[in-house]
């Protein structure tokens, strides 16, 4: 059976935070058959140090990270530019492994999901939960889902979207003991005594009229309503024409509609998609493919609502699972940090999550979570991706 263990630590030296992380994980008894470390950090750590030290302190286990805005863990909400979280599990081999790859592009990301779901089918053909870190800024998030549900259709696929420090200007990821831009990672479980429960939820309100995407090429939409697409947005959003993407990121959310019988369970009738910049020639690129006729609405954030559908989700999760919480995974947009709530609300709202979804004897179960440019977590049993959401992938043990 595996088992999950979680630290973070903030701290500008990176060997002490580490080895506070490790301390705080592991309480002195680092296990023997230690599989597998994730590790988050924000961007004053760099993750060639992270990467070395773990190797060191961890040896046999492999290494798995990126940066990110922001970590959740056991120790709450921490958004310096000083953080790390590790996620470290323990166990049989044949219930853990992982597959990395290389140079992801917008044009490339549903081949290379495909690619790594083949190769953790191989490895576990008992695989019954997956956990993915991609680039932050050129990869269509949606093709992450195309491609690994080409194989794995009916294995629920979580995890993340690396980031920065809300620049929005590249990101990092760590995979077989090197760093890189434009990496993609992917860790299987195929422990038989596990399941998990998934929920995302995004608190927005949809405002205003549809735009219709009228041209579009791949994940750049070029025209809205018949005009170039950055001069509709900005006019809709009343923003200048000159206003860089840091500043549209907080507020440049639209909202396309989900089919009817997902908004039960997903709290709204909308997917929000984020934008991630603006091509010189007006047109909007996301991380999303938009054809012809695809009709968006703007969405704004509601701080009343984001704390209703957290505790709404958490109840139902609770709910569904028929055993004991061991660990749980979660992924946030980077809007949800600092650009969205106060440091008391985080606060707040992570320890609403992690008292939820807390073990039998009211301890904290194994926990990791960061901000970053997107989300992965199934939609009505479906693998979906999002953004601007709260996803949680909580892992239990049947009874």
């Amino acid at each position: 059976m595996l088992q999950f263990y979680s630290a973070n630590v903030r701290g500008a030296n990176t060997a002490r935070v580490l080895d506070q992380c490790v301390e705080n994980a592991f309480q002195g008894n680092i296990p023997k058959d230690l599989r597998a470390v994730i590790v988050y950090v924000t961007m004053g750590h760099k993750l060639e140090k992270v990467n070395a030290y773990l190797h060191t302190a961890l040896p046999g286990a492999f290494v798995l990270g990126c940066t990110c805005g922001g970590i959740v863990g056991p120790n709450g909400v921490g958004e310096s530019m000083n953080e790390i979280g590790i996620f470290a599990i323990s166990g049989p081999a044949e219930e853990v492994a992982y597959a990395s790859i290389s140079d992801v592009s917008y044009q490339n990301t549903a081949e290379k999901a495909e690619a790594l779901a083949k190769e953790l089918q191989a490895k576990l053909p008992g695989i019954n939960a997956a956990c993915a870190i991609v680039p932050g800024l050129d990869c269509a998030i949606d093709g992450v889902v195309q491609g690994f549900d080409s194989v794995l259709k009916d294995v629920p696929l979580f995890g993340g979207v690396a980031s920065d420090n809300m620049k929005g200007i590249t990101s990092y990821q760590l995979h077989d003991g090197k760093v890189g831009r434009h990496g993609m990672w992917m860790v299987g479980f195929a422990d038989p005594t596990l399941s998990t429960v998934n929920r995302a939820t995004h608190g927005f309100t949809v405002i205003g009229e549809p735009m219709e995407v009228t041209a579009s090429e791949g994940v750049r939409i070029l025209e809205l309503d018949g005009k170039n697409a950055w001069e509709v947005y900005t006019a809709r959003t009343r923003i200048t024409q000159d206003a860089s993407i840091t500043e549209l990121m907080p507020f440049g959310a639209v909202a396309e509609e989900l089919p009817e019988e997902s908004w039960a369970e997903y709290g709204s009738k909308y997917l929000l998609h984020g934008l991630a910049r603006k091509d010189n020639d007006g047109a909007l690129v996301y991380r999303a493919h938009f054809n012809p006729g695809t009709k968006l609405r703007l969405a704004i954030r509601d701080e009343a609502l984001i704390f209703s559908e957290i505790r709404r989700i958490l109840d139902e999760m609770r709910g569904q699972a028929d055993g004991e919480f061991v660990a749980a995974l979660q992924s946030d947009c980077i809007i949800r940090g600092r650009f969205s709530l106060d440091a008391i609300s985080k606060d707040e709202l992570a320890g609403m999550m992690q008292n939820t979804l807390a073990r039998d004897d009211g301890s904290k179960a194994a926990w990791l979570g960061m901000y970053g440019f997107g989300e992965f977590v199934p939609l009505c049993g479906q693998n979906q991706y999002h953004t601007f959401t709260t996803s949680l992938m909580a892992i239990y043990r049947r009874k």
